[in-house]
């Protein structure tokens, strides 16, 4: 029980960061568009 308990957490950390890191180089890449636009 502990074991499926830790993997969910763990996966979730994991679903977190990617979710984190991917959000982040979206509003960097739409930062760097509209930089280069003008």
């Amino acid at each position: 029980m502990s074991s499926i308990l830790l993997n969910v957490i763990i996966y979730g950390i994991m679903a977190f960061f990617v979710i984190f890191i991917a959000y982040g180089l979206y509003g960097y890449a739409k930062h760097v568009f509209n930089a280069n636009r003008r």
